[in-house]
């Protein structure tokens, strides 16, 4: 149960330090960018760990947030000279 509770609490610490960090360096508004990419990092673990299968659903899934992470950092909408 102490390696439970020690891996858990170095874990939140580490990404508690990191997302102050990030907020800190980039802003608040790319550091929501980031939050975003949560279920892309969660598909990669579960098919590289776990062994899960990829299916068209998750291929349309992370082209929306790609699309969608693209139209809020402005460059689909960037004019080109």
């Amino acid at each position: 149960i102490a390696a439970l509770v020690g891996l858990g609490s170095v874990s939140t610490a580490l990404a508690y330090i990191l997302y102050f960090r990030i907020l800190e360096k980039a802003g608040a508004t790319n550091l929501v960018l980031v939050t975003f990419l949560i279920p892309v990092s969660a598909l990669a673990l579960g098919i590289f760990i776990l062994g899960e299968v990829l299916l068209i659903q998750h291929i349309l899934g992370l082209l929306c947030i790609g699309v969608g992470l693209a139209a809020l950092d402005g460059r689909l909408f960037k004019k080109t000279r």
